[in-house]
């Protein structure tokens, strides 16, 4: 039976490990400019800060009381305006599921609860920037192309 909820500080570290496996995934001799233990307690104290700012929301899958998917959401407040005191849109990212459990619905199944939580909470909208590969995951979640956002990337600055 499947389980999906928010976590709780006593679930951070384990988050902090997948997300480690998310971004190593398919390049095991990547190379890193830490281990993965380090990596680990940073990523612990990040998501632990983030909770107990209430900025970031963490909802997992669980299978057999086992984590198997996790979903975070930056909750971003907007500048208050008249018809609404307290504005807030969420941003989707680092969404991921162990490799033995996809192609299983426990993806789709976690987007649909956040989805309706968002909703059920008075979100304006939530975000994502997809990969190529993951758009047609949303899209099937009901996200759309907008056209509207515009960005300025500092990172790829002077690259040519």
């Amino acid at each position: 039976m499947r389980n999906f909820r928010v976590v709780g500080e006593q679930d951070l570290e384990a988050l902090a490990a997948m997300r480690w496996d998310f971004k190593t995934e398919g390049t095991p001799d990547a190379s890193t400019d830490c281990d993965r233990w380090d990596f680990i307690e940073a990523c612990t104290l990040f998501l632990q800060r983030g909770l107990r700012r209430e900025t970031w929301v963490y909802w997992v899958a669980e299978e057999a009381e086992e984590i198997v998917s996790h979903l975070f959401i930056q909750m971003i407040e907007k500048v208050p305006a008249p018809g609404d005191l307290h504005p807030k849109w969420g941003y989707v990212t680092n969404v991921y599921t162990r490799p033995d459990f996809r192609d299983r619905g426990v993806g789709s199944e976690l987007m649909e609860h956040v989805v309706r939580w968002a909703g059920e909470i008075g979100l304006e909208l939530l975000i994502v920037w997809p990969s190529r590969e993951s758009a047609t995951f949303y899209r099937r979640a009901g996200f759309e192309n907008s056209g509207e956002i515009m960005e300025l990337n500092f990172e790829n600055e002077g690259a040519s």
